[in-house]
C-alpha cells in the first residue's frame, strides 16, 4: 500500500483499495535491456497473457480485457433496450479496446494536455475531450448528451 500510495499520490486507504483488482494487474519494468524486456513479453504470450501500456503502469491481462467486458455489456443492454448509441472515454493505450467497440469513442487529454498518439493514430475519428482527466471526461459526456 505504502509503494502504491507513492508511486500514485494516492492516500494509503485509496492505495488499499485500488490494490483490489480482479482482472489486470499493473506493473512496471524499471530496469532491463530492450531485448530483455522483447523477451519478457515474448513469454507472456507464451503462456496466453496479454499487457497494454497505461497512463502510469503497464497491465497484464488474462483472456479478458476492456474491450471484450464492453461488447458484452452492449449486447445485454441492447437485448433489453433495443438500439443504443455507446460512448467511451479513454486516455491512455489500455483503453483501446474499449474505445474501438463504442459508437462514440472520445480521448481525453493528459495532464500535459496532449492526447495519446497511439490512441490518436489508431482512432482517427475519435473526438478529442479539451479537458484534463475528470473535467475532460465531464465535459465529453455534457457535449454529447446537448448532441442527443
Amino acid at each position: 500500500d505504502e509503494e502504491v500510495s507513492r508511486l500514485c499520490g494516492l492516500s494509503p486507504a485509496a492505495a488499499r483499495r485500488a490494490r483490489q483488482r480482479e482482472y489486470d494487474e499493473p506493473f512496471l519494468i524499471e530496469q532491463g535491456s530492450h531485448q530483455q524486456k522483447e523477451d519478457f513479453f515474448h513469454r507472456l504470450r507464451e503462456r496466453g497473457l496479454h499487457w497494454r501500456a497505461g497512463g502510469r503502469f503497464l497491465h497484464l491481462m488474462g483472456a479478458s480485457d476492456k474491450g471484450k467486458a464492453v461488447t458484452r455489456l452492449l449486447q445485454l443492454y441492447r437485448v433489453r433496450y433495443g438500439a443504443i448509441r455507446s460512448m467511451g472515454l479513454g486516455d491512455s493505450p489500455n483503453d483501446l479496446d474499449l474505445l474501438a467497440v463504442v459508437d462514440v469513442p472520445v480521448l481525453v487529454a493528459r495532464p500535459d494536455g496532449s492526447h495519446d498518439e497511439t490512441l490518436r493514430s489508431t482512432l482517427p475519428h475519435a473526438r478529442l475531450a479539451a479537458g484534463v482527466g475528470p473535467v475532460g471526461w465531464n465535459q465529453a459526456v455534457l457535449e454529447n448528451l446537448r448532441e442527443e
